[in-house]
């Protein structure tokens, strides 16, 4: 059977220089439609085209609560944070973790030794450690954060144990983790004896715990677009801790992060990484007896894009989340990213450069 074009040849064979002339306009008319996708009559009827166009759209990545850094593992956002009390005595070094920690707490204990309560959420690091015993403090630290909270030691503090029930947090000490197959003992970690070979599987503590609800955030973010506005410095030296405890960070403009020593000597994880933070909170505490009173109000400092901004900070009621404001009282907004937090005494100096 012929084609349309075909007897379309055929009858301009036949015409006369008119016909011949009105046929070819009518055939560029066809062209011309057929290359516009739309219907073009041929031989009495019409051939209708169709013309698709797709759009792609990609939506934006979720921010992850404790963070605010846009994460691709949906599964993450849905579990809830653990919170892992880490050693920081020599023989604890180098701890697993802290370089991927969503936040890190660091308290002083006795001596003025500090420690560590790391918390883990959008990012998992196996294994965790070493776990150390619980302080009063902890409980109240954790609770806005809900989840689980894990420790080895310190029951012999019956109030301890207490406020972490008070807090409504699930708490697994070494027998809890062993029971859920979360208990990691690492014999070739630091002088190879307890209490520093004691680790946690978070994997598995996650597991245990699903269904539990995630954490809510713990700060205010900064927006695209917005920058973070205080006095530029280039080092800080925070007062947690005393001696050899004694931490300092200096920031490095090219990566956007602050790097962690002790004097000169770069802090790193096991994971050989070194330690490092988008934003550091300075909250100053008062202390009586073993207890940082992180319940109440007082002074602050907040260091985000290599500039520090001094103000308050207030935490009235416990199942909330601390917030900081800058000294014309308006909510101090922090950098997307890994957060450290440290709990000074009260009256101590902020050294910077």
């Amino acid at each position: 059977m012929p084609s349309p074009l075909e007897r379309l040849r055929e009858g301009f064979a036949g015409l006369g220089p008119g016909g011949k002339a009105g046929v070819a306009a009518g055939a560029v008319a066809v062209i011309v439609a057929l290359a516009l996708g739309v219907g073009a009559v041929v031989g009495g009827g019409t051939t209708p085209t169709t013309t698709t166009t797709t759009t792609t759209t990609t939506a934006p990545l979720p921010p992850a609560p404790l963070t605010g850094v846009p994460v691709d593992d949906l599964a993450a956002l849905s579990r809830p944070a653990i919170s892992v009390k880490i050693g920081n005595n020599t023989e604890a070094r180098p701890q697993s973790g802290l370089d991927v920690a969503d936040i890190v707490y660091e308290e002083e204990v006795e001596g003025r030794i500090t420690r560590f309560l790391a918390v883990f959420h959008s990012k998992a690091s196996s294994p965790v450690g070493p776990v150390r015993s619980v302080r009063l403090m902890d409980p109240f630290i954790a609770r806005p954060l809900g989840g689980v909270f894990v420790y080895s030691g310190g029951a012999n503090v019956p109030e301890r144990i207490t406020r972490l029930n008070e807090a409504g947090l699930r708490h697994f000490d070494e027998g809890g983790l062993e029971g859920v197959g979360a208990r990691i003992m690492d014999s070739s970690h630091g002088n190879g004896r307890r209490p520093n070979i004691l680790f946690a599987n978070l994997e598995r503590l996650w597991e245990a715990n699903e269904g539990s609800a995630p954490p809510p955030a713990m700060f205010a973010f900064l927006q695209r677009g917005q920058a973070f506005d205080g006095e530029v410095v280039t080092e800080v030296v925070v007062p947690v801790g005393t001696g050899g405890f004694r931490p300092t960070w200096r920031w490095d403009a090219a990566e956007g992060l602050w790097r962690r020593f002790y004097g000169d000597e770069p802090f790193e994880a096991k994971s050989g990484n070194q330690v490092t933070a988008a934003n550091l909170v300075i909250q100053f505490v008062e202390r009586t007896g073993e207890e940082s009173l992180v319940i109440g109000e007082g002074e602050a400092a907040i260091l985000s894009d290599g500039k520090i901004v001094r103000g308050r900070w207030q935490h009235l009621d416990p199942s909330t989340p601390t917030r900081y404001f800058d000294a014309q009282g308006a909510e101090i907004l922090l950098t997307p990213g890994r957060t450290w937090v440290h709990l000074p005494l009260a009256g101590g100096e902020i050294v910077t450069r």
